[in-house]
């Protein structure tokens, strides 16, 4: 039969809304599964509402093809700038660590909530967490981990949960890799923005007082100090048995006094 035209009527068709969302940023150094062809990087907060899907997360992207192997949300809602003052700001801002704990690889990452996440490299699925400090917009972990002498060493500005902003203090934590376990804490005056460098028992940390430190990896105690002549935001090079060390980082100004300065370190025994 047939199908007869009917002058005058007008076929609906529905339309179907999708939802935009400003996306993430991302500002982290990704990590590099070669085994899996897996590349695992932190995602930032959104801009504007709704919250993207992918914001405050850890990505496994399989980097032959771009495509998406998972991803782990960590804060929803997240609204944060400039027209949205009062969202979280939880991003994922520093790089992913991978290590292998009683036969299963893992990879991790603090964020600006100052929670430390572990993640099972093939599924995503949470391990543990481990809250260090509460966040803030300038804090908790900005600065990524390092990985040394079997623990995880991590830092995270002290944020105050009444203001959402951050002190002036810093903690740096050793974690059992395999459960989150806190083994030791210090707490240094001053803002960690960069990554932690180590060598096999010492960890190397710098601060926005220009304090450089070299703390024992197996108590956290000052091995070594040094009072640079401006803000640290990095963590040093390290090659033959010497220090690069950067300084005259300057957040939220012009430019500052900078410069590089070279230490000489002797193996402990």
């Amino acid at each position: 039969m047939a199908l007869r035209h009917h002058p005058g009527r007008r076929h609906r068709r529905r339309r179907r809304r999708h939802l935009v969302h400003a996306g993430a940023g991302i500002w982290s150094t990704p990590a590099i599964d070669q085994e899996r062809g897996l590349l695992f990087v932190g995602t930032g907060q959104t801009l504007e509402e709704p919250t993207a899907p992918l914001a405050d997360s850890i990505l496994a992207i399989r980097y032959r093809t771009g495509k998406l192997a998972w991803s782990r949300q960590f804060t929803y809602p997240d609204v944060f700038s400039n027209g949205h003052p009062v969202g979280k700001d939880a991003d994922v801002g520093a790089s992913p660590n991978l290590w292998t704990s009683n036969g299963r690889d893992l990879v991790g990452a603090g964020d600006k909530g100052g929670t430390f996440h572990a993640l099972d490299r093939d599924t995503g699925k949470v391990v543990w967490e481990t809250a260090l400090t509460p966040g803030s917009f300038l804090g908790g972990q900005i600065g990524s981990s390092a990985f040394v002498d079997g623990r995880l060493v991590a830092t995270s500005i002290v944020g105050d949960p009444d203001t959402h902003s951050p002190t002036d203090t810093t903690k740096v934590f050793s974690l059992d890799p395999a459960t989150g376990h806190i083994a030791w804490m210090r707490q240094v005056p001053g803002k960690v923005f960069g990554p932690v460098s180590a060598v096999p028992g010492v960890a190397f940390v710098g601060t926005d007082r220009g304090t450089m430190l070299a703390l024992d990896t197996r108590n956290g105690k000052t091995l070594w100090s040094h009072d640079a002549p401006n803000q640290t935001a990095c963590g040093p090079s390290i090659v033959d048995g010497r220090l690069l060390w950067g300084y005259g980082f300057v957040l939220f100004g012009g430019p500052g006094q900078g410069g590089v300065i070279s230490f000489s370190v002797p193996q402990r025994g």
